[in-house]
């Protein structure tokens, strides 16, 4: 635990050294006369060019997989709509209240959960969620409310980007797809519920008035 609370530091150290550097160049440009030297033409290898297609190949087929989201089945797990913010300090009351918020949806017929790892909020839950899925059949997508560079989480020290990508790849589907302003018009709207660190509300748009007067 230590070691990696270490590695985090360490990063973050280096990535406001390397924002630093690029301030520092936009104000004195003359500071790195080679920064910006394109004179030397660089050719594409067959073997970068074989690369691009893949990733095109790759992209397409992510594309094609893009789940449809059933609002009255799929609740949503973020902080976008709460004012509170999960932190360490609050982290074990939140992770009760998405283990609580999971099962009040299961027990009424949600079988798709949307996490917004870009929240302190929706990163707890991707984390709480996943190992729960070796006993639960359910489909946990993940998604962002905000670009990835303004993403914010409940730790003192952020996850690096390569360990929110491992824990993202764990998921069923990434909507990485689309920008902050679409998840929020083609999925955030399309939720039944959403769960956050105010509790959970459910939306009267999806949900019929006679279960919501049961629920």
């Amino acid at each position: 635990m230590h070691h990696m609370l270490i590695e985090r530091l360490k990063f973050w150290i280096q990535e406001a050294a390397l924002r630093a550097k690029f301030r520092l160049y936009e104000r004195c440009p003359a500071l790195f006369p080679h920064a910006l030297d394109t004179d030397e033409e660089v050719e594409t290898s067959p073997e970068d060019a074989l690369q691009e297609i893949q990733m095109e190949q790759r992209y397409q087929e992510h594309l094609a997989a893009e789940p449809t989201i059933e609002p009255r089945r799929t609740i949503l797990f973020s902080s976008y709509y709460s004012e509170k913010k999960c932190n360490f300090l609050t982290k074990s009351h939140c992770k009760k209240q998405i283990v609580e918020g999971f099962h009040w949806a299961a027990e009424r017929g949600f079988t798709t959960v949307l996490v917004d790892y870009a929240t302190p909020f929706g990163l707890l839950a991707l984390e709480t969620l996943l190992p729960l899925k070796i006993e639960e059949s359910f489909n946990l997508y993940c998604v962002k409310s905000c670009f990835f560079g303004a993403r914010k989480s409940f730790r003192l020290i952020p996850e690096t980007g390569v360990e929110i990508a491992f824990l993202t790849s764990k998921s069923d589907y990434v909507f990485n797809q689309y920008l902050p302003e679409e998840t929020i018009l083609k999925l955030f709207s399309h939720v039944g519920a959403i769960c956050s660190e105010k509790g959970t509300a459910i939306s009267a748009k999806w949900i019929p008035e006679y279960l919501r007067e049961n629920w």
